[in-house]
């Protein structure tokens, strides 16, 4: 059934039931998010030995590629503003890395 469905369509689809639920949806920007550790907030390609591996270059944290991403999704979502917490805290971070590792 998901499977036919944009990703517009099911975030669309994922806010109205949340609406209708009383629950809020927070959105995050998932570049790099498969690359970020978790821990030290280290961005790399390196930091994913496949596709299921993550370890971490800097800190050598180890997990599911899925479980880090996801931690850092959380992380992400937890400084929006709409969540009460400080914009400026991981995103900021995570964007600065991200750079640093696209220039190297």
């Amino acid at each position: 059934m998901f499977s036919k469905w944009s990703f517009d369509e099911l975030k669309q689809f994922v806010q109205y039931k949340a609406a209708a639920r009383g629950v809020r949806v927070i959105l995050v920007d998932p570049p790099y998010t498969s690359q970020c550790c978790s821990q030290c907030l280290y961005v790399a390609r390196e930091n994913r030995k496949s596709q299921s591996e993550f370890e971490c270059c800097q800190c050598h944290y180890t997990a599911h590629a899925d479980i880090n991403a996801a931690l850092v999704i959380q992380l992400l979502g937890q400084c929006q503003p709409a969540y009460g917490g400080e914009i400026r805290c991981v995103k900021s971070q995570l964007q600065a890395l991200a750079i640093q590792a696209r220039v190297s």
